[in-house]
């Protein structure tokens, strides 16, 4: 009882500070009540904290983490639905999202998530279909890549996609342009193959400077 009621003061200090915009200092009462006494609803909440940070694989470690200790627990499935499409991991987010609905069938958020889901969906076939051979059109790909990655924003398969794209539509200075985002953004400028990708835009741009 002792332990739990010091990992739930600590849960509240979280709470409170995720509430007021605090991400950073919500991850850090998270982690201290989960070193007390860990629990599903805990690891879900950093989760969420992390998802705000930007942080979306230690989010889906902490979901899985916390599905582990209760697979029936409805709310961590949407946190892993969210971090899921945020990585560009269709499939897995369409999982998550299933078991979500499932579990709690009566979620307001339901419908939302699905139409996020479906639109990616279709962005991506639209990618496919502009990347094939039959309908082969890089333009309208990059189009569609700049649109799924509204919705997947670290997705490295998408990002990387693009660049492709780019280069092939002879769109170098906006090839280059996109390489010197990438390598200013802390999430995207270690990345082993994001940095292939803007090393080969430097040299087909003709560029000396990537970042």
């Amino acid at each position: 009882m002792v332990e739990s009621s010091g990992a739930d003061a600590k849960k509240e200090l979280g709470n409170t500070e995720f509430k007021k915009g605090n991400y950073v200092a919500a991850i850090k009462h998270y982690g201290e009540a989960l070193d007390i006494a860990p629990s599903e609803q805990i690891l879900s909440n950093r989760a969420m904290a992390y998802i705000a940070c930007k942080e979306y694989k230690a989010a889906v470690d902490d979901c899985k983490a916390a599905i582990r200790i209760n697979p029936e627990f409805a709310r961590v499935y949407k946190r892993l639905f969210k971090a899921q499409l945020a990585l560009g991991n269709i499939d897995p987010a369409k999982e998550a999202l299933e078991l979500a609905v499932k579990l709690d069938p009566n979620d307001a958020t339901n419908k939302r998530d699905q139409d996020a889901l479906s639109t990616v969906v279709h962005q991506q076939s639209m990618i496919d279909k502009f990347n094939s051979e039959a309908d082969q059109d890089h333009i309208r790909a990059v189009g569609y890549c700049d649109s799924i990655l509204t919705n997947c924003p670290a997705s490295v398969f998408h990002i990387c996609l693009k660049c492709e794209q780019l280069l092939k539509a002879y769109k170098l200075k906006e090839a280059n342009e996109f390489s010197s985002e990438l390598m200013k953004r802390p999430d995207t400028c270690n990345v082993p193959l994001i940095m292939a990708w803007c090393g080969r835009i430097k040299i087909y741009a003709g560029s000396d400077v990537i970042g």
